[in-house]
């Protein structure tokens, strides 16, 4: 089998080889010598780029806590590099506390990564508010400031159990700015469950979407402005 295998792969090789060899025949016909010496330079290049890339883990999670994972599980969000070089993010899961994610444990955290992978927890969702988590569950992407704090949204907890909007500073200092479905009513008229991150507009308002809610139920797009 092995030498089968490794027939296999000189004979792939030679295949390209030879089609290698003829393009580059095809190039000096039609156009001259410059072309061979400018096709054999790309491709030396690309190779040695393709060599250059490796890759390395600077945390794996569930490191802490056991099957609690305490520093987090499940980061479904990129991560975002701030104006301090460091690496900021939300787990979907994972965290101090499990109170209302039930299809994975944990109801997750906010994190810092320094470049070099030093890991700090900055918030345990569901931290507050006992069974209601008035903070939030869930977090989705976190997006910048400008006034370097960072800011994002949960898809459930708060006091109506419909999402969240927040604010966390580089510290930790956790702020929550608004709790959704607070437009009481069958529908939640100020929108549920945003399932999504911010985008941060020129004028300084960050604006966002929310998967249900609204006037007739199929969800809403809202601004947050700062006020401060």
């Amino acid at each position: 089998m092995n030498s089968r295998s490794s027939q296999g792969g000189a004979l792939g090789d030679a295949r390209a080889s030879s089609l290698l060899v003829k393009l580059a025949l095809r190039l000096l016909k039609v156009y001259g010598l410059a072309a061979v010496i400018l096709y054999v330079a790309l491709a030396a290049s690309k190779s040695a780029i393709a060599a250059s890339y490796t890759e390395s883990v600077l945390y794996s999670y569930c490191s802490q806590g056991g099957t609690s994972c305490t520093d987090g599980a499940l980061p479904f969000a990129t991560m975002i590099q701030a104006h301090d070089g460091n690496f900021y993010g939300t787990t979907g899961a994972g965290g101090a506390f499990d109170v209302i994610n039930h299809v994975s444990n944990g109801d997750g955290v906010v994190f810092k990564l320094t470049p070099n992978g030093t890991y700090t927890v900055l918030h345990n969702f569901c931290s507050q508010g006992g069974s209601s988590c008035l903070d939030g569950a869930v977090p989705t992407p976190l997006i910048e400031g400008p006034n370097g704090n960072f800011y994002g949204t949960t898809e459930l907890g708060g006091a109506h159990g419909k999402g969240t909007l927040f604010e966390i500073a580089p510290d930790g200092t956790f702020n929550t700015l608004y709790t959704f479905c607070s437009s009481f009513g069958p529908n939640c008229t100020d929108g549920a469950v945003p399932d999504k991150g911010l985008t941060l507009g020129s004028n300084g308002t960050f604006y966002g979407t929310t998967n249900s809610g609204g006037m007739h139920g199929g969800g809403t797009i809202y601004k947050l402005s700062l006020g401060r």
